[in-house]
């Protein structure tokens, strides 16, 4: 599952429960929770003799390579998702700047058969137009949701002293979950 699904998904979660059940990313252990589980697929976390073990694919992985995963590799994914979002709407303007472009032009001298023509292509080019204008119209608050909920995300624990208090904070969550 990408970065963006999950985000929508743990937000739709979250949203549907009552304002009290929610979590408070006031408080440092309800964004460490909303961390460690945004995070299950791609790292897990487990105590093993006091200690914070940090696990990706299966491996045990250091603090520093933990950092990195987090300052680089996360972030460029999240990159990626944002990137193709924004290429979408880029495509769709494309496309109705390319349909703008191609209508037809109805002369006088034109024939009957001609302005038929003319007539067709341009009913067709609204249709296209109409269909690509609604479909942005239904999707704007969907694509505006998943920018900010990648941002967000991407700006998370953004220094490296915050990441150490994150996984601090993640040793606490880990432990106190028994």
């Amino acid at each position: 599952m990408n970065w963006t699904d999950k985000l929508l998904e743990w937000n739709d979660r979250e949203l549907k429960k009552d304002e009290c059940e929610r979590l408070n990313f006031k408080y440092e252990l309800h964004m460490t929770r909303y961390i460690v589980r945004l995070l299950d697929s791609k790292i897990d976390f487990k105590m093993h003799q006091d200690v914070l073990q940090i696990m990706k694919g299966g491996k045990e992985i250091s603090v520093n390579e933990f950092i990195y995963w987090w300052q680089i590799t996360r972030y460029e994914e999240l990159s990626v998702e944002q990137k193709k979002i924004k290429e979408k709407i880029i495509e769709i303007n494309t496309k109705l700047v390319k349909i703008s472009k191609a209508y037809p032009v109805l002369v006088d001298t034109d024939d009957e058969e001609t302005k038929k023509k003319k007539t067709k292509k341009k009913e067709d080019l609204n249709q296209k137009r109409d269909k690509l204008i609604e479909f942005m119209k239904r999707d704007e608050i969907n694509i505006k949701k998943k920018m900010t909920l990648l941002n967000n995300f991407k700006q998370l624990c953004i220094t490296i002293p915050l990441i150490h208090e994150l996984l601090g904070n993640i040793k606490l969550y880990i432990e106190s979950q028994g």
